[in-house]
């Protein structure tokens, strides 16, 4: 009986396994970038292009909602041609990192693009796996 009571007290000791979403350094309370915005990239540990190029209303305040499993903040916005949303899910044994860059048009300039990557990079994330609207 004391050898059960022991495995439970050292099962309660270890760490969870669950988790964790950590808050970017640098993040944006806000944006006065609203409206009708395309999607314009994605990053995503895994190549995905759902969703990209699409329009959708720019704050979706559902999406939007950070809760105990979900962490979603914006860090980088220029106010005027682009603002990025950095969401972390909470999936169970390692967080799942995407974030979501909404524009106002399909096409940027290169300097705006290099702004963008910026943001990726001064957060951790590899750019190379950035998803990005293809206008044909």
């Amino acid at each position: 009986m004391t050898l059960n009571f022991a495995a439970v007290i050292i099962l309660l000791a270890l760490p969870s396994n669950e988790a964790i979403c950590r808050t970017p350094n640098k993040t944006i309370p806000s944006t006065k970038l609203k409206g009708n915005l395309v999607t314009y990239a994605v990053w995503y540990p895994v190549p995905i292009h759902l969703g990209v190029c699409q329009k959708s209303q720019y704050p979706d305040t559902i999406k939007r909602r950070s809760n105990r499993h979900r962490l979603s903040v914006i860090i980088g916005t220029d106010d005027k041609n682009y603002v990025v949303e950095y969401i972390c899910l909470d999936t169970g044994k390692y967080p799942r990192i995407e974030t979501v860059v909404y524009t106002k048009k399909q096409s940027l300039r290169h300097s705006v693009i290099k702004e963008i990557v910026k943001i990726h990079s001064a957060v951790g994330l590899d750019y190379s796996k950035m998803w990005y609207c293809q206008v044909e």
